[in-house]
């Protein structure tokens, strides 16, 4: 029988250095096994080595609150699962090394709390960079996975190097209203890191190419009847942009259209 040796876990600190300002940080080891049909097979745990490190500002009167984090992952025989492609006759395979180094930043301001409005008024603004490449060329053999053909340097499939979320509201004791936006760039969806949809053996295949970046706005709100009820309703995808979520598992899949919902929520 096939045997692995397990060992992960972490460490993590945060240091106040004053009422406004906390620096934190933290080193973590991941494991992930194969399942029982693949270690059959022979193949290795997946493992990871994760750091990061940032800061937290909050000013006084929590008006103003910002965080800035960086991180860094480094991905050890990256297991890619069984028909990842998507026509059921993949194999679950240890791909090869994956790194992936970022730095996200959080924004977060209320006038409404800094000019004591009677209201909140809270916006926001998140960005992510990450830059995620093949630290190694793909061990993989199966023309269909996603990642065959990936090389040293190329960038991991369906990691998008920017994400940007942005916001504002009005809320009240008894109503609130939110406007959300949420921008995804453009990716590849195989570790070739080809624009032309063909596979591994280069024959046509829709699962392979680019997904084109995408802006999307939400709208939420809310109506407090009593202390445990709120009407609760929003729209999904407000102007209807049309965008491709997805090249995977059968092709191009669509991205959630314009979708209305209302409903009531209780707590006790």
């Amino acid at each position: 029988d096939e045997q692995f040796p397990i060992v992960s876990g972490g460490i993590g600190a945060t240091y106040d250095f004053n009422d406004e300002f906390t620096f934190f940080g933290g080193v973590h080891r991941g494991v992930s096994p194969p399942g029982p049909s693949a270690s059959v097979s022979g193949l290795s745990e997946e493992s990871s080595i994760a750091v990061e490190g940032g800061m937290r500002y909050q000013s006084p009167r929590g008006a103003l609150q910002a965080e800035v984090t960086t991180f860094y992952t480094y991905f050890f025989d990256l297991i890619v699962i069984d028909n990842v492609g998507g026509a059921g006759s993949g194999d679950t395979e240890n791909v090869g090394e994956v790194e992936s180094i970022g730095v996200e930043l959080l924004v977060q301001y209320d006038p409404g709390i800094a000019y004591n409005w009677g209201f909140n008024m809270p916006n926001f603004i998140s960005v992510t960079y990450t830059n995620a490449e093949l630290a190694s060329d793909s061990n993989s053999e199966d023309a269909e996975s996603l990642f065959a053909g990936g090389v040293k340097g190329n960038l991991v499939p369906y990691i998008p190097e920017y994400l940007l979320t942005l916001g504002t509201g009005v809320e009240t004791q008894h109503f609130g209203i939110f406007l959300t936006g949420s921008f995804v760039s453009e990716t590849y969806t195989s570790a070739s890191n080809t624009t032309a949809q063909v596979n591994g053996d280069g024959d046509p295949d829709a699962r392979f190419g680019m997904l084109d970046s995408h802006f999307v706005v939400d709208l939420s709100a809310y109506y407090r009847v009593t202390d445990n009820v709120k009407v609760i309703g929003g729209i999904h995808n407000l102007f209807d942009e049309e965008y491709t979520a997805s090249r995977h598992p059968h092709g191009p899949r669509p991205g959630k259209p314009f979708f209305g919902y209302i409903g009531v929520e209780a707590t006790f």
